[in-house]
């Protein structure tokens, strides 16, 4: 419907389809704003919307994410009650009910949020505090550019909030899945979620307050790789998506686990599911 509370800012991405079409259908609503790029520039169509909306607060939400019914609100309602903060970033929370932690700094983030900051739906920014990160496409020529937007701006605006709830709906995530993609389409999993990641998590690093200690991020390298690399590779060698083992996931993996005491279980772990990729490509091939 209509709500003066929300903005709902289209950022086209000259997308081949019958977007525009569709939106049309829509703009009796005057809080539906609609922008069209000239030509498609990639992920980059995401700090678009931070920068052109006109909320305080803008969520930069993919296509084939969608917010459950009553989410919005509970967001909003979040940024009411805490107006000064740099970012609100939502964790999925099984229950029927929401709780929201409030933090501060670098490490406490990190520690919190860890890699569902790559998540770019999942969170809410400042765009005020946005707009003042002076090299906003620092890491643009990687897939996790948001994640240096949010720790940059907790750099020099500490303060944020963690939403706690349920707040994607059925379909979620789609794109990624079921579809037959090729061998050559799929994305190197390790290359962005192990070395991308923890790349701009490093340049963070600085023994000053406002930066990432060290104990912060030996704790989320752990964390990382048995919440989600791991188990991600479990999904990607049982089900077609557009994620994949890298051929050289070990080299990737190597840059920040060698010197850990669990590199060797690491190895063992993800020589098996090596096997079972090769054993699912081969298939592939034959049929």
């Amino acid at each position: 419907g209509n709500d003066d509370l929300v903005e709902v800012f289209i950022s086209d991405n000259a997308s081949p389809d019958n977007t525009p079409q569709v939106v049309a259908n829509y703009q009796k609503y005057p809080s539906l704003i609609y922008h069209r790029n000239k030509t498609n520039i990639g992920e980059r169509n995401f700090e678009n919307v931070w920068e052109h909306s006109h909320g305080k607060y803008a969520i930069a939400l993919g296509d084939d994410d969608y917010f459950c019914g009553n989410a919005i609100y509970n967001i909003v309602a979040s940024l009411y009650s805490n107006p000064k903060i740099t970012l609100l970033s939502m964790l999925p929370y099984n229950e029927n009910r929401y709780g929201v932690y409030e933090g501060k700094g670098i490490d406490d983030f990190v520690g919190r949020v860890s890699y569902v900051s790559t998540y770019i739906s999942g969170v809410a920014l400042n765009r005020e505090y946005f707009l003042q990160v002076e090299n906003r496409l620092k890491f643009s020529d990687t897939n996790l550019n948001q994640v240096y937007i949010q720790l940059e701006m907790l750099r020099k605006n500490p303060e944020f909030c963690v939403l706690y709830g349920a707040f994607f709906g059925i379909g979620t995530g789609e794109a990624g899945f079921g579809r037959k993609y090729s061998l050559e389409r799929k994305a190197d999993l390790a290359k962005v979620f192990i070395g991308q990641y923890f790349d701009i998590l490093n340049s963070f690093l600085s023994e000053k307050s406002n930066g990432l200690s060290k104990e912060a991020l030996k704790k989320d390298k752990r964390n990382v790789m048995e919440k989600f690399f791991l188990p991600w590779c479990n999904i990607v060698t049982s089900s077609d998506c557009v994620w994949k083992i890298d051929d050289n996931v070990m080299e990737v993996i190597k840059k920040y686990y060698l010197k850990e005491p669990y590199f060797e279980k690491i190895k063992n772990i993800i020589n098996k599911f090596e096997d079972k990729q090769r054993k699912n490509e081969n298939k592939m091939l034959l049929t």
